[in-house]
């Protein structure tokens, strides 16, 4: 399994529509709302790694108001080990 943090910037004031869209997947098993460089954070849990840049750019990034993301895969993570 593959676990993976999607940093999210958006629109002003569309953080929490973002949010909302984001917390209706079974891929994304965390997303919050943040402060600095990013507005959102969110954990996404993929079968395999394959499986990522169809559902960054194919779920994510379609999303309405999301002006750009990126991307950091985990190296370890006990949650999905």
């Amino acid at each position: 399994m593959l676990s993976a943090y999607v940093l999210i910037n958006t629109e002003a004031g569309k953080e929490k529509e973002v949010l909302d869209s984001l917390n209706s997947n079974d891929s994304v098993v965390d997303v919050s709302i943040v402060y600095g460089q990013y507005d959102l954070i969110a954990k996404v849990f993929l079968d395999d790694a394959s499986d990522l840049p169809s559902f960054i750019m194919e779920t994510i990034r379609p999303i309405g108001g999301i002006t750009g993301t990126s991307t950091l895969l985990a190296a370890y993570d006990p949650s999905s080990a």
